[in-house]
């Protein structure tokens, strides 16, 4: 398979969704702005994720924009283990709760958005879901990493 697809830009984030008393979160480089106003975004959740069944249960997410500045160790713990086995916030150091009741990564993140699924779409490994912004907020002037960045630096 040819590789040119990776010369797509796009950045890295960490979702976090909710259901009952189980948070989780990982990571995400799928997502795009659907729409201006009113504000929706698209994003693309691999199924085998363990978020990826809470998100669909539950229908509200949050989604921190990583920035250039995010150690590896952020990847490898949203990225490289599975909520299924480890409580991902359970010694994660910062995060905060939005008016949603969803945590955020504040640290390394220059913004959230908070969203809610209005519909979503199979594609086979994926589910892209399609959302409307129910908060958003600037965290820091950080310039985001994109997976550009993480294949060039971390992926090595």
């Amino acid at each position: 398979m040819d590789t040119a697809i990776f010369n797509l830009t796009h950045g890295l984030y960490v979702l976090t969704t909710r259901l009952g008393e189980k948070d989780n979160g990982c990571i995400i480089d799928a997502v795009m702005q659907a729409t201006a106003m009113p504000q929706r975004i698209a994003i693309g959740v691999m199924k085998h994720n363990l978020s990826h069944g809470i998100l669909a249960a539950s229908g509200i997410f949050n989604l921190s924009i990583l920035t250039e500045d995010t150690p590896q160790k952020v990847f490898q713990h949203f990225g490289l283990q599975s909520g299924r086995d480890v409580n991902k916030f359970e010694k994660c150091d910062e995060v905060q709760r939005s008016a949603n009741g969803l945590y955020f990564i504040p640290k390394y993140t220059n913004a959230f958005l908070s969203g809610k699924v209005e519909q979503s779409i199979d594609l086979d490994t994926h589910t892209v879901f399609i959302a409307s912004i129910t908060e958003s907020r600037v965290l820091s002037d950080g310039k985001g990493i994109t997976y550009n960045d993480y294949r060039a630096n971390f992926r090595k």
